[in-house]
């Protein structure tokens, strides 16, 4: 049996943490996923973000063609002394410490949300994560079952599915990755049961 690591993500070494990163800068790759959290470290994670004070999303952002459907709960209200924001932490340290060329220098992950799809949502409909957040977005789903695509636009046109199965680690391109400008279309759609998910990001914003 192995035994656990002191940091998060043990099911990922640090060589396929940083293949993933290496294969995230090649040119049309907006978004991967590896394996990365046992369901040892799932549990605290996911008790946590059931506890959390949740509201409703706005049911549109946006207006016109920039109009973005959403169906979900979401919450920023994390402690800093919890399990989601020692995920971020661990994460964070870990990313830092490969040296990559791949973040910007300032960076770190300091915004967190905790977002709560019930069974039969609509999810969201294309869209792109605000400019503020910058070099790399990262996307975790604890429990549920629902199916996340990239695609080329606002009409969801050439969708790639990317793999959101519980336990995996979603590493999305932001602009500054690897010196490049892209911020992918997304959309998440199929929520089969209901989905608790976490996004951790570098926001720009002034605190």
């Amino acid at each position: 049996m192995r035994q656990a690591s002191a940091e998060v993500g043990f099911e990922a070494s640090d060589a396929a943490l940083r293949d993933a990163l290496d294969r995230l800068a090649e040119p049309g790759c907006g978004a991967l996923s590896l394996p990365f959290l046992a369901p040892a470290e799932i549990a605290p994670l996911l008790a946590e973000a059931r506890a959390l004070p949740y509201r409703r999303a706005r049911a549109v952002v946006g207006e016109g063609e920039r109009a973005v459907a959403q169906d979900f709960d979401l919450t920023e209200r994390v402690p800093a002394a919890g399990a989601i924001a020692g995920l971020a932490r661990a994460l964070e340290r870990r990313l830092l410490r490969l040296q990559g060329p791949w973040l910007e220098p300032d960076f770190t992950l300091n915004d967190l949300i905790a977002q709560r799809y019930p069974a039969g949502s609509r999810g969201i409909t294309p869209h792109r994560d605000h400019l503020r957040y910058r070099s790399l977005v990262v996307l975790t789903t604890l429990v549920g079952a629902a199916r996340l695509f990239l695609c080329a636009d606002r009409a969801g046109s050439a969708p790639q599915e990317v793999d959101i199965a519980p336990g995996r680690l979603v590493l999305m391109r932001a602009p500054g990755y690897a010196g490049q400008p892209d911020r992918p279309f997304h959309l998440l759609t199929a929520v089969a049961s209901e989905r608790i998910s976490l996004g951790l990001r570098h926001d720009t914003r002034p605190a």
